[in-house]
Parts: C-alpha cells; structure tokens; sequence
C-alpha cells in the first residue's frame, strides 16, 4: 500500500490526530465565536477531516455574462477632481533641490573612497591566467610564480 505523500506520518501524524480529536470536541463553539465575531450568522457548522482526508472540491465560479460588473472608464489623472488636481500641483511645485553640506560630501567621499581601498586590499584581483600555448602545469607554475603570490606563498 503506498502511502499519500500529503498523509503525515510519524509524530506529525499523532499531532495532526490529536488537534483533529480537540477541533471536533469545541466544533460546538467555533461558529458561535466565528459568528460574533463577524456579527452576522456566515458560519453554520465546522467539518473536520479525517487526517490525510481530502477537502471537498473547489467550487467552480459561474461568470455569467449578466452577473459581470458594468464596463466602467478607467480613472485616470485628468478625470480627477479639481481637490486632487489641486494637491497634485502643488505637491509638484515643492522643491526638490536639497542644500548638501559641502563637508559633509567631502567625508561621504572619503569614507567611499578608504572602503574601496579596503575591498581592493581584501578581495584582490586574481591573475591573468594565460591561455594560449603551453602544458596545463607550465601555466598554473607561470600562476603561482606571480608577484602577487609570492608573499602568499612564503607566509605558508
């Protein structure tokens, strides 16, 4: 028999058997809180499921052509009111230049510029590896010869 791959198993499947046993015990009382909570009586019964059960099929939506809502024009800016036309212009009319303190851009710049350096210093480009001619072995000796790795090599 194989089993359904949405069926727990194991402690999930006691879980899901134990929160199925307790929802069944307080149904009474779901739609009760459910219904005065939404002031209005919408939830009439709960059904719980068997573990591993299937739910009912989703309901499928008749689009009728008569139930369809009217075609309505689409709102745009200039179909707007004149209080929204107000606002608009003149939250477009505010300025939008903004006084950067000079020292201050001075500092960004600075602090860009050291981090920068510390990325180059962290993270260094690798070297060219050549390509044309040559053993595989000649090439990677030709790597590791470089000036860039041979303080690397020598800290080892």
């Amino acid at each position: 028999m194989q089993r359904d791959a949405r069926e727990p198993s194991g402690f999930a499947a006691v879980l899901a058997a134990a929160y199925a046993t307790q929802f069944r015990l307080i149904s009474a009382c779901i739609p009760a809180a459910a219904n005065d909570g939404a002031g209005t009586q919408v939830v009439r019964s709960i059904r719980v499921l068997a573990v591993g059960a299937r739910g009912p099929a989703p309901r499928e939506t008749a689009t009728a052509p008569s139930a369809a809502a009217p075609e309505m024009p689409v709102k745009t800016r200039e179909m707007a009111s004149s209080g929204f036309q107000q606002a608009l212009a003149a939250h477009q009319g505010t300025r939008t230049d903004r006084h950067v303190d000079q020292g201050i851009a001075e500092a960004v710049e600075r602090q860009t510029r050291a981090m920068r350096e510390l990325s180059r210093r962290a993270f260094p480009e690798p070297p060219a590896v050549p390509t044309a001619g040559g053993s595989v072995l000649a090439q990677w000796e030709s790597i590791l010869a470089a000036p860039e790795l041979a303080g690397d090599a020598a800290d080892r």
